[in-house]
């Protein structure tokens, strides 16, 4: 399993089953549960357990609102999963949120049951840290169990009837009016006395601004802790500026405290739970609550206002200057800690920053993302990135120029606009940069944010080229073996090609062998074509895995061994290439080189048909026709050779004659048959030069021509078809007979004359 810091599920344990669910990063909405989730007897094997955590892992990423309601949410979990009643469901489970912080590291936090206002779960404060190892995935799956079992032992759960019981037990109703009436009243009175001491109110949420500080206060509930935060105001400012929600700023301030788009501040005092009204077991007791009258809640408040009062004069003392101020990464968020040094002016160190916090999973633990009208969505990451680069670029960095550059052209960090990027590349190469000129070249080369211009293309290949640029050296030979935008030079081309080949750019070193294989501008030497592609394929290059595959299975340039042709054109089809494709397929159907299977055979061709290639269609097609790995079905091979016969693919339009001919799938028609064998015929298709010739002989589908019949039927033995050769020798001998029977007819009509 990779690991990535927000990939998380669910477990929930309960007296009968496991239930294992994906959890999801909804961008905006925070985290939420959805499909695939997997309902499992509670005495599964740990085999099974594991399979499924691992469906859920793989699955857990940030997605849209509307990708997330496309799975179905909730809703359909709850059917999965057998739960009727979502109360009754967190009131007797005990869960699980498992956590990949890190390459061999699951955080797994604890929830429990408790009985009060909600009825639901909550955080036991239990929390176990694992390592994974891939290779040995047994010791972490039991361990998994081991906390899973001792966690539901120390937090009995109770079954259906004793929720039941609990819900119904003397004072219940009682104690949930009586925390809505707390709740009322600890919100009521949290403003009259945050009012007192100078602090304003919204929502859970109490602030002030003070010294260039924003300082707020967060209390959720009567049965919570009040936490006191603090954030330079400059923080949100420059966020919103840096995340194009400048209009932000214009918004109440307490949108600073509890907005969706605002950063997190920096922890400086956090209180106790600041209502004692729990018994055992963490349910409510009613004489605990009932004993804060609005005096005691008042004094409480007036405590707390009081303290957050003076650790912010305290605060305000030590650090007077909120442009200097930095508690250090370990006690602010990621996003807080690059503000800062943005603020600071220190652009590359964010920029240094950003690469460690993308390799450093956990750093950055809930990244804001916003979608954009190129599809794709963007993390704020990915903002302050693009902030940094422009600024850089724009002050004339020239790696800065060329980094940006990219980012318009692939929409990495900004969104797509070829035109950008052709602006700041073309700022990188006028500045010398390799790397924007080789970019430039293929800007022009292939017409994207300026019009197709191959020989401005081959100038900044030529002036990229020339610096060692690999890539550009490449692309400058195939210009020169093609012609576009220099003159053919085939001696130029291979200059080129190998200048980058030796730097090891694996389509150079394709495209030498290829030279090499076709005696192309070079004498033709198989074992150099099979050096070449051999160095290209250990890269990993789909292509020449293919042609290395095919010098193994021919024998040319190494020795014949269809098993390592198989190896190669599996990895060369394993990444998508169809022709591998194809050769995979034609070996599993002989037997070649691997074991015979025609049902695999069957699935290589389908995969390389599915892209187009034309041979794949025709191959796949008669198995169709005569049910080979597959059921027969006449009308699907139909289609297939009407897709390769299409493309000018002679085996299929001779297939496709033939049905014609003969009435199979469709009514017969020998004029649509001879169509089919001609084109084929002309490609040199002996079977449809021979039927050809019967159509003419027999003036079926096209005029009686006995000519022309003996053409296609000599052009058909003369590549070894018996038919066409006995064809041939029956027109052959009737000509005979026409010419013995005329001169017999000539001499008595002479002997007529004479006499």
């Amino acid at each position: 399993m990779e690991k990535e810091f927000f990939k998380q599920i669910y477990l929930y344990v309960d007296s009968q089953y496991i239930r294992v669910v994906t959890q999801y990063w909804v961008y905006e909405c925070g985290t939420c549960e959805s499909v695939p989730a997997f309902l499992l007897p509670r005495d599964c094997s740990d085999e099974e357990l594991l399979e499924h955590i691992k469906i859920c892992f793989e699955n857990s990423k940030y997605i849209s609102e509307k990708e997330y309601d496309n799975l179905g949410g909730w809703d359909i979990v709850k059917k999965v999963l057998k739960i009727k009643s979502e109360k009754n469901f967190c009131q007797t489970s005990v869960g699980f949120s498992l956590e990949w912080t890190g390459e061999m590291a699951v955080h797994i936090s604890v929830w429990k049951y408790y009985v009060g206002k909600a009825a639901s779960q909550t955080t036991a404060d239990e929390t176990f840290d694992l390592e994974y190892d891939e290779a040995s995935p047994a010791k972490f799956v039991v361990r998994l169990r081991q906390i899973m079992e001792e966690m539901y032992e120390k937090y009995h759960v109770k079954s259906n009837d004793e929720i039941r019981q609990a819900k119904k037990k003397p004072g219940i109703r009682e104690i949930n009016k009586a925390i809505d009436e707390l709740n009322k009243k600890d919100t009521s009175i949290r403003k009259n006395v945050a009012k007192k001491f100078g602090w304003k109110q919204s929502s859970y949420v109490n602030w002030k601004v003070e010294g260039g500080y924003y300082f707020y206060l967060i209390h959720l509930n009567c049965y919570g802790e009040a936490t006191l935060y603090v954030k330079p105001l400059y923080i949100d400012d420059l966020w919103w500026d840096v995340f194009e929600m400048s209009s932000n700023k214009k918004e109440p301030m307490s949108l600073r405290g509890n907005g969706a788009f605002a950063l997190d501040g920096v922890r400086i005092m956090e209180t106790p739970d600041l209502f004692d009204i729990r018994a055992e077991e963490s349910e409510y007791e009613l004489e605990k609550i009932q004993k804060y009258s609005d005096e005691v809640v008042e004094k409480i408040w007036d405590n707390v206002f009081q303290q957050f009062d003076d650790e912010v004069r305290r605060f305000l003392k030590e650090n007077p200057d909120p442009d200097s101020y930095f508690p250090g990464e370990e006690h602010c968020h990621g996003y807080y800690a690059l503000i800062t040094y943005l603020h600071a002016g220190d652009k590359q160190k964010v920029l240094d920053k950003i690469a460690e916090f993308r390799a450093t999973p956990g750093r950055i633990r809930s990244p804001m993302k916003r979608s954009f009208d190129d599809g794709k969505t963007r993390d704020g990451l990915d903002f302050i990135e693009a902030w940094c680069l422009r600024e850089l670029a724009e002050q004339g960095d020239v790696t800065a120029q060329y980094k940006l550059g990219t980012a318009y052209e692939y929409g990495s960090c900004v969104p797509i606009d070829n035109e950008k990027a052709v602006f700041w590349y073309r700022k990188a190469a006028e500045q010398g940069n390799s790397s924007a000129q080789y970019s430039l070249g293929r800007m022009f080369d292939y017409g994207c944010g300026v019009p197709e211009d191959k020989q401005e293309a081959a100038i900044w290949y030529r002036k990229a080229a020339e610096q060692g640029d690999g890539n550009a050296q490449n692309d400058l030979g195939v210009m020169y073996l093609t012609g576009e935008g220099v003159p053919e030079d085939k001696s130029e081309a291979i200059f080129w090609f190998q200048k980058a080949a030796e730097q090891g750019v694996a389509l150079a070193q394709n495209n030498l062998g290829i030279r090499y294989l076709n005696g192309d501008g070079v004498p033709q030497e198989m074992s150099q074509a099979a050096i070449w592609f051999r160095k290209a394929a250990e890269q990993g290059l789909a292509t020449a895995q293919y042609n290395l595959g095919a010098r193994y299975l021919n024998g040319e340039g190494v020795p014949q061994d269809k098993s390592e042709a198989v190896l190669w054109f599996q990895k060369s089809a394993d990444q998508g290439f169809a022709a591998a494709q194809n050769e995979l397929g034609i070996l599993f159907l002989y037997g070649e080189g691997i074991n015979q299977d025609k049902v695999q055979a069957v699935s290589w061709f389908r995969k390389a048909a599915e892209q187009g290639l034309e041979e794949a269609q025709y191959n796949l097609g008669v198995r169709y026709l005569f049910g080979e790995g597959i059921s027969e079905d006449k009308s699907e091979a139909f289609t297939l050779f009407q897709k390769a016969a299409a493309q000018g693919f002679a085996s299929a339009q001779f297939r496709l004659g033939k049905m014609y001919d003969d009435g199979i799938v469709v009514p017969e028609n020998k004029t649509e048959a001879a169509n089919w064998y001609r084109k084929a015929a002309k490609q040199g298709d002996k079977e449809a030069q021979n039927n050809l010739g019967v159509l003419f002989l027999n003036g079926e589908g096209v005029p009686q021509d006995k000519s022309e019949a003996e053409f296609w039927f000599r052009k058909a033995a003369e590549q070894g078809v018996e038919a066409a050769q006995n064809n041939l020798d029956l027109i052959l001998q009737d000509n005979q007979d026409a010419q013995a029977k005329g001169i017999k007819h000539f001499i008595k009509r002479l002997k007529d004359i004479i006499n």
